[in-house]
């Protein structure tokens, strides 16, 4: 009888190799819950894990820490308006308005928005700008718009959003 000739039972023949490649499977893959190599952790290893996620996000709230207003809400405006002033006349920029926005209560993250307009020589506006990318400077930029006053010279003026973050009060229920 011929393996492949004409009365070949194709459905036995698949069954055949179909229970084969089971087998296979069966000893060459890993069983779920069985001890393999890496597959089981110590607990010494889970609590080193532990450690070093704990020391991450201590280090990530330290991070959010000095870039977020450390003071009453209360306070922050004024404050800004002072730095903002501070820096306009290092400068030599004239502060035009400077007017506090909608507050966006986020999770965990206060966003208090201002919007600040500004007039002077170009590249003084352009020092007035940078100044918010300063390592003191507890104010981010949110958007920059600069238009010309004229043509005839370097005089710009800059609507500059900014705003300034605090973490949130813990509500208490």
């Amino acid at each position: 009888m011929r393996l492949l000739g004409r009365n070949t039972n194709w459905g036995a023949f698949a069954a055949i190799v179909a229970l084969l490649f089971v087998v296979l499977y069966h000893f060459l893959a890993p069983m779920p819950g069985q001890s393999g190599p890496g597959q089981q952790k110590t607990v010494a290893e889970f609590d080193e894990e532990r450690r070093k996620k704990l020391e991450a996000n201590e280090a990530a709230q330290d991070t959010v820490a000095q870039m977020t207003w450390q003071t009453s809400r209360d306070e922050i405006t004024p404050s800004a308006m002072a730095w903002v002033s501070r820096q306009g006349q290092a400068n030599f920029v004239d502060i035009k308005a400077f007017r506090p926005q909608r507050t966006i209560e986020a999770d965990g993250l206060d966003q208090l928005n201002y919007l600040v307009t500004a007039e002077g020589p170009f590249p003084n506006v352009m020092r007035f700008i940078d100044a918010f990318e300063s390592e003191g400077s507890l104010l981010a930029i949110k958007v920059v718009q600069l238009s010309s006053m004229n043509g005839t010279d370097d005089t710009v003026r800059a609507t500059i959003g900014l705003v300034a973050y605090q973490e949130a009060a813990p509500s208490g229920s």
